[in-house]
């Protein structure tokens, strides 16, 4: 996942505003411990259809092409640390929010980090 551009990134999750459905093209789909090559149709925020081969669809959509790309559900991140207070020098939640989000973590579980540990 690390060689997914950020925008493929945002124009998959913020974007049902532009265009309704978003057609993913032959990515390795990772879901449920199991591992398949195939299509996704999202309409808007929602997976519509996950199929080997989706085709023949009535209305316009957005196609990506995942060729070579994994395609996994949001993660959640159950160890993420803010560095606030005191440390925000070195990320805080906006630029940490948007480092999980660019890596494919939409969920995060903070942990507190006491101040007079550093």
């Amino acid at each position: 996942m690390g060689n997914v551009p950020l925008d493929l990134t945002i124009a998959i999750t913020v974007s049902p505003l532009i265009m309704r459905k978003k057609l993913i093209k032959n990515a390795q789909i990772i879901n449920e411990r199991k591992t398949s090559h195939g299509d996704v149709l999202l309409a808007g925020e929602r997976i519509e259809k996950i199929a080997t081969s989706i085709t023949g669809l009535k209305e316009k959509v957005m196609e990506i092409d995942a060729s070579g790309l994994i395609l996994i559900p949001g993660m959640i991140d159950a160890q993420v640390h803010f560095r606030d207070p005191g440390l925000t020098h070195k990320g805080d939640l906006t630029t940490e929010s948007m480092a999980a989000v660019a890596g494919g973590s939409p969920h995060l579980w903070t942990c507190p980090i006491p101040f007079l540990m550093y």
